[in-house]
């Protein structure tokens, strides 16, 4: 999914990707792979979207990539 805000002079451009469904296992590759993909298309504004739990090494390696995590049952609130 992507978003485009202006304001003003600035334009901002956010990539958010989707890793859903007990998708625990890869979720380390999604990283290298979402990564990857926005650094191609220029985007340094990143949100993986999760509905699980994940360990302390997946955390630090989306940190390390500037991608923000956030738990779906967060957007309700």
């Amino acid at each position: 999914m992507l978003a485009e805000a202006d304001e003003y002079l600035i334009r901002n451009t956010i990539v958010i990707s989707f890793a859903l469904n007990g998708q625990k296992d890869l979720i380390g590759s999604s990283i290298f792979n979402f990564s990857n993909q926005a650094y191609d298309a220029g985007i340094n504004q990143r949100i993986l979207v999760i509905d699980d739990d994940i360990d302390k090494k997946v955390k630090e390696l989306a940190r390390q990539k500037r991608i923000r995590i956030i738990d779906i049952r967060q957007i309700d609130q």
